[in-house]
């Protein structure tokens, strides 16, 4: 997201075309606001893409989270010696540091 501030300024609507323009050439380009803490212009605006990068990038955490989450137990359940680990801490008490440790081996 790019911000142009002062948008009650005279000028600010050719820094918004040349900036559309320019980026124009990208397939990604972000968006262009225009703001004006004076007029308030462009402030709503503002807020809602604020929020809604928040929204994305939190949902975008947590799916990268629940990734890793589910690559890390394909990890440790497909290590050979994962059942008997699992075994010695459920009969003999080992420690969950120490089966770590040992999956990590």
């Amino acid at each position: 997201m790019i911000v142009v501030n002062k948008a009650d300024l005279e000028g600010s609507d050719k820094v918004v075309n040349d900036l559309t323009v320019s980026l124009g050439l990208t397939s990604d380009a972000p968006p262009i606001i225009k703001t004006s803490t004076i007029t308030g212009e462009g402030l709503d605006d503002l807020s809602t893409l604020i929020l809604e990068l928040e929204e994305r990038i939190s949902s975008k955490r947590a799916r990268c989270r629940q990734q890793l989450l589910m690559a890390h137990e394909s990890i440790l359940t497909t290590n050979p010696h994962f059942e008997a680990i699992l075994d010695r801490m459920s009969e003999e008490g080992l420690a969950l540091d120490e089966a770590l440790r040992e999956l990590n081996e």
